[in-house]
């Protein structure tokens, strides 16, 4: 078990508790599945009390939610577009991070992507897709695409299709 820098029960900011606690869920994360982060494991390879772990979250659906943001945001962080690069090179950039990113964690990916895992996590998955989804129509109409429902909606299908494949 890897446990955080400095003696246990360590005095934090509540900022730095939540991101070592997630971290903690992280790290879980990438040796298993959604289903293996528990309240008790992630306190546990946090070093800190269940308790806490509550008293950040309030709950354990809460708590998971919690992780999948933060993993949501570390994938958009790799794939957002270089402004420096052209459209073309963005994208093809961009499906390079996204598959090499899905292949080394094919259970973090697919937590963030699952869809019964209900509505706070369908609406997560919405709102990652719909920033990919901005960043690729900009990037086409800078190309010169025209901007039209027929152009936004081969984007969302592009992106779905890409989900599937990878």
């Amino acid at each position: 078990m890897v446990r955080p820098p400095g003696p246990r029960g360590t005095r934090l900011l509540p900022s730095d508790r939540r991101s070592q606690i997630l971290a903690a869920a992280r790290r879980i994360l990438e040796r298993g599945t959604i289903d293996d982060i528990s309240v008790e494991t992630v306190a546990a390879e946090a070093g800190v009390s269940p308790g806490l772990l509550f008293h950040y979250f309030g709950s354990q659906r809460r708590f998971r939610h919690a992780v999948l943001q933060a993993v949501a945001e570390d994938l958009l962080g790799r794939l957002r577009p270089d402004p420096s690069l052209h459209p073309g090179e963005q994208l093809r950039t961009g499906v390079e991070t996204f598959v090499e990113y899905v292949s080394r964690h094919p259970d973090i990916y697919q937590a963030v992507t699952r869809l019964d895992s209900g509505s706070d996590m369908r609406a997560l998955h919405r709102s990652t897709r719909a920033t990919l989804a901005g960043w690729i129509t900009e990037g086409l109409a800078s190309a010169g695409a025209p901007a039209a429902p027929a152009l936004t909606m081969a984007v969302a299908g592009w992106l779905a299709y890409m989900e599937e494949v990878v």
